[in-house]
């Protein structure tokens, strides 16, 4: 029998398993869905996907979905913090993917990513139900050894979304129920020229999150014999993903069913990551302001009607100590207070004209406490004549 004619099956063998060993041993992707997605469904398992996932209970931010230097202030006090929350830096990337540089504020409902279970989270879950039926498929047609090593990855997948579910990452924030929202601004620094006002409440005297908490969350501590089975339950899951995978190494493939399997998932992956940003339902008010930083550092000020030198000087650095910008803010604040020019910004003219225009007339959200959508909002400056926005409670006389 002549070369021609040996049979193929050896050299299919060969390609499939290279096939195979590069499905497995590429580095997978950071995409945050897990992040993203388990907020409306704790216990949601992931698709199988291509990469050398060897710690499927760990899961980073995706490259780039982070604001460099990105700060939480509290407008009233001054105090802030460093934003660690991956789902507020992509609130603030947002807004500033979708609109030019200013000052936006914004309700929020949710302190956190959307907890509303989407058209997103039946993909994902009809992906993985998908790829568990090939198992069937694969035991039926003769392929045992891609049968079996699918079972396990599926029950790893499962018992993943069950480790998290029981074991959260984070602590909630803390919450408190107040008449008044608080204010906080989401800004970087010195080097800023985007300010977003954020302020979360949940119905009239409904119930507030701590935006300081939710900005950087704690870490759950277990302590005693939970902390016991938490490290043993998360040692037995990684043990299990290296005996999967070595499984895969070191026996033969006898097709391509593996590597498909891989790709699907990744392919829906992709879509969702791209599709789907997963963020909290709010509704924006965009202020009209001028180019300055002065000039929407003013603006976030008057629509709280509050200030602190901490969070002005955070922004504009005050390096001869005398407050400059701080004492012309609060004076803008002051409505029976005569405003004058800046003594020193090149554009104060502009600036002036601005905040005289925001002091004349009453701000009026075109908001309410329980509609909230994703749609941007411009300002309207109206007379004085409206009812806020959160109307104080009438009193009740005592018997």
């Amino acid at each position: 029998m002549s070369l021609s004619e040996v049979p193929p099956p050896i050299m299919l063998s060969s390609v499939t398993n290279y096939v195979e060993l590069a499905a497995l041993v590429l580095p997978p992707r950071q995409l945050g869905v897990k992040d993203k997605l388990r907020r409306a469904c704790p216990f949601l398992p992931m698709p199988l996907s291509l990469g050398w996932d060897t710690h499927p209970d760990d899961e980073e931010a995706p490259p780039g979905s982070t604001v460099r230097g990105l700060y939480l202030s509290d407008i009233k006090s001054g105090a802030t913090r460093l934003v660690t929350a991956s789902w507020m830096h992509a609130l603030y990337k947002h807004t500033q993917d979708v609109q030019k540089p200013g000052t936006l504020v914004m309700h929020l409902r949710e302190a956190g990513f959307t907890t509303q279970f989407s058209w997103v989270h039946t993909l994902v879950l009809g992906t993985f139900l998908l790829q568990s039926s090939v198992v069937l498929l694969a035991l039926m047609i003769g392929q045992q050894r891609e049968g079996w090593l699918l079972l396990a990855a599926g029950l790893i997948r499962i018992s993943e979304a069950l480790f998290a579910w029981a074991y959260p990452k984070y602590e909630d924030p803390r919450s408190t129920y107040r008449e008044q929202p608080r204010y906080c601004a989401l800004h970087t620094g010195m080097t800023t020229n985007h300010i977003l006002v954020v302020t979360h409440r949940f119905g009239y005297r409904g119930k507030c999150v701590n935006l300081e908490d939710a900005a950087a969350p704690r870490l759950c501590k277990v302590t005693g014999w939970k902390r016991i089975v938490k490290h043993g339950a998360r040692s037995v899951l990684r043990a299990a993903v290296w005996i999967q995978k070595g499984a895969s190494l070191v026996t033969a493939a006898n097709g391509y069913t593996i590597p498909a399997v891989l790709l699907l998932g990744t392919f829906v992956l992709e879509i969702v990551s791209a599709s789907e940003d997963a963020l909290p339902s709010r509704a924006v008010t965009v202020l009209p302001t001028g180019e300055s930083v002065l000039d929407r550092l003013t603006a976030a000020c008057q629509v709280t009607e509050s200030i602190s030198v901490g969070f002005v000087e955070s922004l504009l650095p005050d390096p001869c100590g005398k407050h400059v910008d701080y004492d012309w803010i609060s004076k803008a604040l002051r409505l029976g207070a005569e405003l004058q020019p800046h003594e020193s910004h090149p554009a104060k003219e502009d600036i002036l004209e601005s905040t005289i225009r925001r002091r004349r007339f009453q701000v009026v959200k075109l908001l309410s406490v329980t509609a909230f959508s994703d749609k941007m909002y411009s300002i309207q400056l109206l007379p004085p004549v409206l009812p806020p926005v959160f109307p104080p409670r009438a009193a009740t006389a005592e018997p």
